[in-house]
C-alpha cells in the first residue's frame, strides 16, 4: 500500500546551543557640537590685595608655629621681617616700631631751627635785646643789699614831693637801682620774689635800662626787659625789647628766645606809674664813663 506522499519531517538537531541573548542596545555617542545644558559655576574672585602698611608702622609676618623676632634699625625706616615657606606666609597683625622716616625729618627742621633761633639771640642778643644787655648781666655780677634798695626809695620818695610844674633831677646808681628791683620792685611787676636785677646799658648812645627776673606769670620763666628813656609825657620809660630763657642758666648765652613786646606790656605800665606824672628830659653820662656809672637825668614833673 502506498503511503501518502508527505515531507519528510528534518530531525532536530540534537545538542544545538541555544539561541544567543541578545545584547543591550547602547546609546549612540553624543555630538561635541551639540549645545550642553547650563550648569551653575560658582564666580571667580580676585584675590584681595594685602595693603601697603602705613608709614609710621611695621607689618610683621610669620609662619604659624614659628618664633618671632624683630631685627634692623628703628630709626628712619621700618622694620620688615617676613618668614615664607612653602606653605605661605600669614600677616598677624602690625606694630609700631622706633619713628618713622617722616618723623626724624621733623625732628631735624625742629632742633635746626631751635639751634638757629639760640644762636641768633646770642650773637644778635635776642634780636630784640642788645648782646650789650647780656654782657651787663655776665660781666657785672651785684650782690644787693637791702641798704642800697632803701636809699633808691629815698630817691623816688623826694620826686614824689615835688610840686607840679618844677624839674628835678634823678640820679640812677646801678647798685641801688639793682638792689631797689631785687627786694621791692620785682614782686611788683610780676617777678619771683628775688630774682630780680637792673643794669644801666650804654647801647651806642641809646641809654637803656635793662631788668631780669624771672617772670611768674610765664610760669617762672627768666625774663630780660629793656626800657628806652623817652619825654613822652607820663610815660618816661618805652619798652624796647624781650626776651625769655627756654632752657639752660640764667647767665649762658643759648637757650634766649624773642618773645613779643606785648606779653610784658604790663611791667612797662607798672614801672611807670612808680615814677608818676613826669617827663624826662635828659640823661646826663660822664664821658668816658666805664661800664654802669651813675646816670643824672633831669625832667619836669607835669
Amino acid at each position: 500500500m502506498t503511503e501518502p506522499d508527505h515531507p519528510a519531517s528534518e530531525p532536530e538537531p540534537v545538542g544545538a546551543p541555544p539561541p544567543a541573548a541578545s545584547e543591550p542596545s547602547v546609546p549612540p555617542a553624543e555630538d561635541d557640537t551639540a549645545p550642553s545644558p547650563a550648569v551653575a559655576r560658582e564666580p571667580v574672585r580676585a584675590p584681595t590685595p594685602t595693603p601697603a602698611p602705613d608709614p609710621g608702622t611695621t607689618s610683621i609676618q610669620v609662619e604659624a608655629g614659628e618664633d618671632l623676632s624683630i631685627g634692623g634699625d628703628v630709626a628712619g625706616r621700618d622694620i620688615i621681617n617676613t618668614s615664607t615657606t612653602g606653605v605661605g606666609t600669614q600677616n598677624i597683625g602690625t606694630v609700631r616700631v622706633g619713628w618713622s622716616e617722616q618723623a626724624v625729618v621733623r625732628l631735624a627742621l625742629v632742633v635746626g631751627t631751635l639751634v638757629f633761633v639760640t644762636a641768633a639771640c646770642f650773637f644778635s642778643g635776642g634780636l630784640a635785646v642788645g648782646g650789650l644787655v647780656f654782657n651787663a648781666f655776665r660781666d657785672r655780677p651785684l650782690s644787693p643789699m637791702p641798704e642800697q634798695a632803701e636809699t633808691f626809695q629815698q630817691r623816688l620818695d623826694a620826686l614824689e614831693g615835688t610840686q607840679s610844674g618844677q624839674g628835678f633831677t634823678l640820679t640812677l646808681n646801678e647798685e641801688e637801682l639793682n638792689a631797689f628791683v631785687h627786694y621791692r620792685l620785682g614782686e611788683q611787676i610780676g617777678f619771683v620774689s628775688e630774682t630780680g636785677e637792673a643794669r644801666l646799658v650804654d647801647d651806642g648812645g641809646r641809654n637803656l635800662i635793662a631788668v631780669r627776673g624771672d617772670y611768674a606769670p610765664l610760669g617762672g620763666m627768666p625774663v630780660i626787659v629793656t626800657f628806652a628813656l623817652t619825654d613822652a609825657p607820663g610815660a618816661p620809660l618805652q619798652l624796647t625789647g624781650a626776651s625769655a630763657r627756654i632752657f639752660g642758666g640764667r647767665d649762658g648765652g643759648l637757650g634766649w628766645v624773642l618773645v613779643p613786646v606785648d606779653a610784658l606790656r604790663a611791667v612797662e605800665v607798672q614801672v611807670n606809674a612808680l615814677l608818676g606824672d613826669v617827663q624826662l628830659d635828659q640823661a646826663v653820662i660822664a664821658p668816658d664813663a666805664p661800664d654802669g656809672a651813675p646816670w643824672e637825668v633831669t625832667g619836669e614833673v607835669r
